[in-house]
């Protein structure tokens, strides 16, 4: 990784407020199956991208990572709140700010200690994971479709957060000093997803809750999922597909059987009472309560919840729309 010189330093060494209108989520099958890796030390696999195209994704850590290491739903969430800062134009990344981002309450005064301890050890974990993805059919096949000559080679690589080491800064408006990490370039990951025309952009508002949603690391990430799927279903304009499910069978996948809430977010249901009881009526609450604020919003017209033929339990919501419905 290149190193910043110290006049780059300097001029980072003062912070503006940070201010953020859009989100974005990396919508691509390359990041999601970061989420389903379960070597990260050294791992190299081909992802079916489609019936014809191919792609590789090769990752490489250091000696920092373990073979426990996992990439977390929270891991990727704050990647996607890096990129965010990113597009602001920042050139720094405060833990502070990712808080605020993951939230969506950029009004946020204080983000706890335990909140930003996470932050950090997500950060410094994905330092140090390098990912290769080669993607010559993938990005050969649209050339064709232009009429373009085929390249020989098309890779993006980097780390999954190209952050320098720590630097101490202050906030130009009250002189309070905070850890920062400055932007070395933008990931290898959302370089390919941008080229790919697959970065979602979602208004922050979205992301408020007025307090109706716990600011839980968990419920955190059970909402901006349920924001992320109604922000794919808009996108797509394929009110056809409008179901948000917590578990369905892709029997047309290779390397994703499962689908749906629960394996996307690293749930493994079972029959025990703690799951029946507890974990699944949370994880229901919580989406419902997302659900209820977009509806308040008028991003979703309705939402009702369906359920299994012959079962009394639910394994979805059904989301419906207007016709006026914007995209985002």
């Amino acid at each position: 990784m290149s190193k910043i010189d110290s006049e780059e330093i300097e001029e980072i060494k003062s912070l503006t407020t940070l201010k953020i209108n859009t989100q974005f989520f990396n919508n691509s099958k390359m990041f999601r199956m970061l989420g389903k890796e379960t070597n990260l030390q050294s791992s190299s696999k081909e992802i079916q991208i489609n019936e014809k195209i191919v792609n590789l994704l090769d990752i490489q850590s250091n000696e920092k990572i373990s073979l426990s290491d996992r990439i977390t739903p929270f891991d990727m969430a704050v990647m996607d709140a890096v990129y965010t800062i990113i597009c602001s134009g920042q050139k720094v990344v405060v833990l502070e700010w990712i808080s605020k981002i993951l939230s969506g309450n950029m009004q946020e005064k204080d983000s706890s200690e335990k909140k930003e301890e996470e932050i950090r050890k997500s950060i410094e974990k994905l330092k140090n994971i390098e990912c290769t993805i080669d993607c010559t059919e993938e990005f050969n096949e649209y050339r064709r479709q232009r009429k373009k000559k085929p390249l020989s080679n098309w890779t993006f690589k980097g780390s999954l957060l190209p952050l320098v080491e720590e630097v101490e800064v202050s906030y130009q408006s009250n002189g309070k000093k905070v850890v920062a990490y400055p932007i070395y370039v933008v990931p290898a990951i959302y370089r390919y997803a941008k080229a790919n025309n697959q970065i979602i952009s979602v208004p922050n508002e979205y992301f408020l809750t007025n307090g109706k949603i716990n600011n839980t690391t968990e419920s955190i990430i059970i909402k901006r999922y349920v924001i992320k799927r109604i922000a794919q279903m808009i996108k797509c304009k394929n009110m056809n597909s409008n179901r948000l499910s917590f578990l369905w069978l892709d029997n047309n996948s290779a390397d994703e059987k499962e689908r749906g809430l629960y394996p996307e977010l690293g749930y493994v249901p079972d029959d025990s009472n703690t799951w029946n009881k507890k974990t699944k009526p949370k994880i229901k609450k919580i989406v419902e309560s997302t659900l209820g604020c977009l509806k308040e919003k008028n991003i979703i017209s309705n939402y009702k919840p369906y359920k299994e033929k012959g079962s009394k339990s639910v394994i979805g919501f059904q989301i419906f729309f207007s016709e006026n419905t914007k995209d985002f």
